[in-house]
């Protein structure tokens, strides 16, 4: 009833006749301010772990190679012509380890940058440049393209995936702006 509400205002009075308004615990004033701090510190942790927020897989960076180019070599097939030149150690006359190799009779090809084991293409990370300015940058094995991307200078579309004999056998093709044209199983488009 209203007069036990002016009951308890006369017991929160204090000396002076002045209401006392309760203490607040110092403790509330702490546990607020470390909440805030808590969701800050996360805050900042999620959006800097994310950096630009891609979820696609980071690519490692391309292992730098300092090649000789003062070492150059041509190599000659069986009728004595020149095929290429190889900038990088040769043994047997047969390019060994990482260098470039720059094609000289191809109308199609320009350079290939990556290992060579015994005059062979083996490398996880290397690229291949056409004339035309196609690429290929990705794994090589047994001196084919074995799984990487394929980029199409004139349209900007290319193709991300597993190669059978040089060509396109398990993957998508994108076009320049990023979307899918097309996928591709057992070397057909579906």
């Amino acid at each position: 009833s209203y007069g036990d509400k002016e009951k308890d205002k006369e017991e929160e009075k204090d000396d002076t006749g002045e209401v006392e308004t309760p203490k607040k615990s110092p403790y509330l004033f702490y546990i607020l301010v470390g909440v805030l701090a808590l969701v800050a510190a996360f805050a900042v942790f999620w959006f800097v772990g994310r950096g630009t927020g891609s979820t696609a897989p980071e690519e490692e960076p391309a292992e730098v190679v300092e090649v000789d180019t003062t070492n150059v070599t041509t190599i000659y097939d069986k009728n004595g012509e020149p095929v290429y030149t190889f900038s990088g150690e040769v043994v047997d006359n047969q390019p060994n380890g990482y260098g470039v190799l720059r094609y000289l009779k191809d109308n199609v090809r320009d350079r290939y940058e990556g290992h060579m084991v015994d005059g062979r293409r083996e490398d996880n990370s290397a690229a291949l440049f056409y004339k035309n300015g196609d690429i290929f940058r990705g794994a090589f094995k047994d001196d084919q393209f074995e799984i990487g991307t394929y980029y199409v200078e004139d349209s900007g579309e290319y193709f991300r995936g597993l190669f059978k004999n040089d060509k396109p056998w398990k993957g998508i093709w994108y076009n320049s702006h990023d979307y899918v044209i097309s996928r591709v199983e057992n070397g057909r488009a579906k």
